[in-house]
């Protein structure tokens, strides 16, 4: 890894409160959100031209660390919204085409990524920090291979290759903590602690390596701050880890694997399983996994359409369970996994990122489940915490009727 010359020092810094633009590639805007990259179909293009695609395809999109923005990522640049209430979009262009944009909470810091092309601030191995408030490059750097996530808090920036993670103190000159390497992760899977105190935990996960040609069934657990410290969660039976995400406060990781049709969830740091639950008999993808903020609720986003809400409690003992509790473990086992409290509906094989927030805006009362789609839509459901069922819809907007594009 080699760092190129800062133009500015980094600085974190509230957003502000209108869109602007800095001259020249990579230009940027006064915005907050969080990153993520879309790999699957179901894009959209903002804004056609008469030939079906004027180069603003959805390609990346996903919610800042505390659900109150989230952003995409196109092939001409990113834009950011404000969630909880929506809001428009602040849309700024770039010189090629935006894969991961981490932008952490609704400061001024945000993270890029290039998802290829002629010029080499395009490069997937490239890694871009602005400051938006002073619409300058903060910080730049070079990669051995192409960047496949990027996560934030206040403390770390963790950058994923698919053979090694790097770790860096974000702030100054991101100094490089720890790269941990020899690994294999493809996806790219990886978990990060928001941490938003300075006293707060501060966690990373990924997938352990597979060995003698066995799937990456179990997670690395590391302490963000001094990296040394791990532990190792067996965490499926027979499929490699692909998706992984922490409550808010650090002290849950919900895990699933490439079958996608079982979500467990551990106590953090002790790695004790807490919950199983069942998303389905069929194999599907798992986009998004996200806790609300009371860690009551656990929200489920798969390549199968329908999101499934589950709630983090044990439902009372029957007498049917009492009488499997006697079978024997492998034939118990089969019995254990809890079905979804809720579901919204949803598209399939449309890459979406789901996060909790108020139901009622006005009184920041009752549980709302927010779902953001490739195919360019932003919808929001009420959760009904009494006795769950289909969620009923809030509001939905059409991102390309909320975007005004500034060009370079």
């Amino acid at each position: 890894m080699s760092a190129m010359t800062s133009t500015s020092s980094m600085e974190e810094g509230s957003s502000g409160g209108g869109p602007s633009s800095h001259g020249g590639s990579g230009q940027v805007g006064q915005i907050g959100g969080g990153g993520g990259q879309v790999g699957g179909g179901g894009q959209v293009a903002l804004g056609d031209d008469d030939d079906g695609d004027d180069g603003h395809t959805i390609v990346g999109l996903s919610f800042n660390q505390d659900a109150t923005m989230f952003a995409i990522g196109t092939r001409k640049g990113y834009a950011a919204f404000k969630a909880c209430p929506f809001e428009g979009a602040l849309a700024l262009a770039s010189s090629g085409g935006i894969r991961i944009a981490e932008m952490l909470f609704s400061t001024s810091l945000i993270v890029l990524v290039g998802m290829g092309g002629p010029s080499s601030d395009d490069s997937p191995r490239r890694l871009r920090v602005f400051n938006t408030r002073r619409l300058s490059l903060a910080k730049d750097v070079i990669y051995p291979s192409a960047v496949l996530a990027v996560r934030t808090n206040r403390r770390r920036l963790v950058v994923v290759l698919h053979d090694a993670i790097h770790v860096h103190e974000l702030g100054g000159n991101l100094k490089l903590l720890a790269k941990i390497s020899k690994l294999d992760n493809p996806r790219g899977v990886v978990a990060l602690t928001a941490s938003p105190g300075p006293d707060d935990p501060a966690y990373m996960a990924y997938p352990k390596s597979p060995t003698r040609g066995e799937p990456a069934r179990s997670i690395v657990l590391v302490d963000a701050i001094n990296i040394l410290d791990h532990i190792v969660i067996d965490a499926h039976k027979s499929a490699a880890v692909a998706a992984m995400a922490f409550s808010y406060d650090g002290t849950l990781l919900a895990s699933a694997s490439e079958h996608g049709t079982v979500i467990r969830v551990f106590a953090i740091p002790s790695a004790d399983l807490l919950f199983e639950f069942r998303r389905g008999s069929q194999v599907a993808t798992i986009y998004s996994l996200a806790f609300d903020a009371s860690n009551t609720y656990l929200a489920v986003a798969s390549s199968r359409g329908t999101v499934h809400v589950f709630k983090l409690e044990r439902p009372e003992p029957s007498l049917a369970d009492s009488f499997f509790a006697v079978l024997p473990s492998v034939v118990a086992s089969a019995w254990e996994p809890l079905r979804a409290f809720a579901t919204a509906p949803g598209e399939p094989d449309v890459e979406a990122r789901v996060s909790f927030g108020a139901a009622d805006l006005a009184t920041n009362d009752g549980l709302g489940l927010q779902i953001i789609s490739a195919n360019g839509w932003y919808r929001r459901f009420a959760v009904d915490e009494a006795s769950g069922g289909e969620c009923a819809l809030l509001e939905q907007y059409n991102l390309a009727e909320h975007t005004e594009w500034t060009s370079p």
